[in-house]
């Protein structure tokens, strides 16, 4: 088993102790918004709240804001820009713990598990529904455009993914492109939101949202490596899901270009086998 190094709680609250009370207005925000009088709709919302993980993207946008100027109280636009981010993500983690067939995500039963597939496929599509009606109260043409460009290439990421699982034949350029998309165009467009909340010009913009892309495609090599070894479960994350399914993640594309021709062959082959 591969030995990852949690990264420690204290550090994560040193990078997000500028934005601490926004957070805290962040989640005030955000609850009032998921109020949708439906008494089992907001059963599931305050499952899923409850479920809550670090809150890096809504953070990462906050903080974004912070750097491009925001002073005092934020804005109800920039806490709205957070509460889009986060509402996003939350829609694709539940989609992906349908297609993935997870039964566990931070330590707690996935909404598939406590409810069914068929609501978790609906309640995915409802907060991505809910994260339009966000993007539109923002009133801007820019940010539609970002998120736009941001859901296509969710979808083209996942669905390269599920691909490359069946052909096994992902190479290093394939993966950056393919994690690019699938994680990494998320947190960039989470760093560019911030700014936009305010206004910023596109020369302050864009810098934030290479650095979120960057952060993306780091947090996806650690990730692979939490499957790996007991990391992951320390954190609340099952492991060895992306074997379990065939995924090809940086550590094992790495290692089969290692292997010799014949090796490689058995290594796939067995892969192939247990899906």
């Amino acid at each position: 088993m591969v030995q990852t190094k949690a990264v420690g709680e204290v550090r994560l609250r040193d990078i997000l102790a500028p934005v601490r009370d926004d957070l805290r207005a962040f989640r005030r925000h955000y609850r009032r918004f998921l109020r949708s009088g439906s008494f089992f709709i907001d059963q599931v919302s305050a499952y899923l709240v409850r479920s809550r993980g670090k809150e890096l993207r809504p953070a990462l946008t906050l903080l974004s804001a912070r750097a491009a100027g925001a002073e005092g109280e934020l804005s109800e636009r920039t806490l709205t820009a957070a509460l889009v981010v986060e509402m996003l993500h939350t829609a694709t983690l539940v989609h992906d713990d349908v297609v993935d067939r997870a039964d566990e995500r931070r330590g707690r039963p996935t909404l598939n598990v406590v409810f069914n597939n068929k609501v978790a496929v609906l309640f995915g599509d409802y907060m991505l529904a809910r994260s339009l009606e966000g993007m539109l109260a923002q009133r801007s043409l820019e940010v539609l455009d970002l998120f736009s460009d941001c859901a296509v290439r969710l979808a083209k990421g996942e669905l390269n993914e599920a691909i490359h699982a069946r052909t096994l034949d992902l190479d290093k350029p394939a993966y950056f492109q393919l994690v690019s998309d699938k994680t990494a165009s998320l947190i960039g467009a989470a760093c560019q939101m911030g700014p936009l909340s305010l206004g910023a010009p596109e020369e302050m913009r864009a810098p934030l949202r290479e650095y979120g892309e960057l952060v993306g495609i780091a947090f996806q090599i650690r990730d692979d490596l939490l499957d790996l070894g007991d990391g992951g479960r320390k954190l609340g994350k099952p492991t060895g899901l992306d074997l379990g399914q065939a995924k090809l993640t940086l550590p094992l594309i790495h290692t089969l270009e290692q292997l010799g021709a014949g090796k490689r062959r058995e290594v796939l082959r067995r892969l192939k086998a247990s899906k």
